[in-house]
């Protein structure tokens, strides 16, 4: 934000109201757009991961499968309850862009109408049932099958998807188990963050240099900052000797709760890694690029292409193998095929 203040600032004006246009979070994790979530879950999200007992997760794949299937289209109650369209979100946030900001009350007032349209009705029953929808890959599925309606409720589905997006109150621990773990994820929501400017068609411009990495936590890499020592490991057994002596420490402590970080980094690494890989049949984010070893450049450059409009353009730096992978073959070809490709500009070291 400051150095942003610094470029922009205007000499006798105050400083721009920028939390409106500035978003964190795991942007090629989350919900892209509303009609995600009229679809349903997808089966994929009852995956076992490690740790999972696979015929709890089978169960629930099996009741998510018969729920989505059962309604058929968006009316997804009885009552015919449909899916709240974008366009008030998008109405709301584009009157929020045209107030002026030439004095700090006007400022005041622009963050007073910024904070109460995130805390709306509307945005929240979306962002809850878009929380679900990611929590349904992230929570563990364990223990028996449910036995009881309390049990039933113990992991997202569809169901719960459909029914908090209309405005249903949902059972509070399902909810909050569902919001924390999508918080911990940093699920991004682009229909709920940039309303207006997904209704309208994407972005102006998109440029990036996103990650050249696989999806797959690093225990090097997590522990670095956090405990050197086990970094410096002298081999992988021996680090995994040392995390194992994390887990069997006293509730509470500091190197209890450590381990128990790392065992949430490492599903959420294996959840998002589940996500990016839903075939296009099933409706998947990345149809081109979330195959065979997927790394995220592959899928950020899907993502820029996805974001920006029909008249704007996206800027990315990535590996030359965009171009000539076999895993990226789809998606280089669908450029070339739709004339989207200006420029390729390829780096060699000599």
């Amino acid at each position: 934000k400051v150095a942003l203040w610094i470029e922009t600032v205007e000499p006798g004006k105050p400083v721009g109201f920028l939390d409106a246009n500035i978003r964190c979070g795991d942007s090629i994790f989350g919900i892209y757009d509303l009609e995600m979530l009229g679809r349903g879950v997808p089966d994929a999200a009852y995956r076992p991961l490690a740790g999972d007992d696979k015929k709890t997760a089978k169960h629930f794949e099996k009741r998510n499968r018969a729920e989505r299937e059962g309604q058929g289209s968006l009316d997804f109650t009885k009552g015919g309850g449909k899916l709240p369209p974008i366009s008030p979100l998008a109405r709301e946030a584009r009157a929020l862009r045209a107030l002026p900001e030439d004095s700090p009350q006007e400022i005041a007032a622009k963050r007073t109408r910024f904070q109460l349209s995130r805390s709306s009705s509307e945005q929240r029953a979306l962002r809850v049932a878009a929380d679900l929808y990611v929590a349904a890959f992230l929570t563990p599925k364990t223990g028996p099958k449910p036995g009881n309606r309390d049990e039933a409720d113990s992991v997202p589905t569809t169901a719960h998807v459909w029914l908090s997006a209309k405005g249903q109150v949902l059972d509070g621990a399902l909810v909050g188990r569902g919001q924390k773990l999508a918080a911990a994820a940093r699920a991004f929501h682009w229909p709920l963050e940039f309303p207006d400017l997904m209704d309208f068609g994407g972005f102006d411009a998109v440029l990036g240099n996103p990650p050249w990495d696989r999806i797959k936590l690093q225990e090097q890499e997590f522990f670095a900052s956090r405990d050197p020592e086990i970094t410096e490991a002298p081999n992988a057994a021996a680090r995994r000797k040392m995390i194992a002596a994390l887990k069997e420490a006293a509730p509470n402590t500091r190197q209890h709760s450590l381990y128990e970080e790392f065992e949430m980094a490492k599903r959420i690494a294996e959840a998002s890694s589940v996500f990016a890989r839903i075939p296009e049949k099933d409706e998947g984010r990345f149809p081109l690029t979330g195959r065979g070893d997927v790394n995220t450049y592959a899928l950020f450059a899907e993502l820029f292409s996805s974001l920006v409009s029909s008249r704007g353009q996206a800027g990315v730096i990535v590996p030359t193998g965009i171009a000539t992978d076999v895993t990226t073959a789809p998606f280089f070809t669908a450029l070339v095929e739709k004339q989207r490709l200006s420029r390729l500009i390829s780096f060699y070291e000599v």
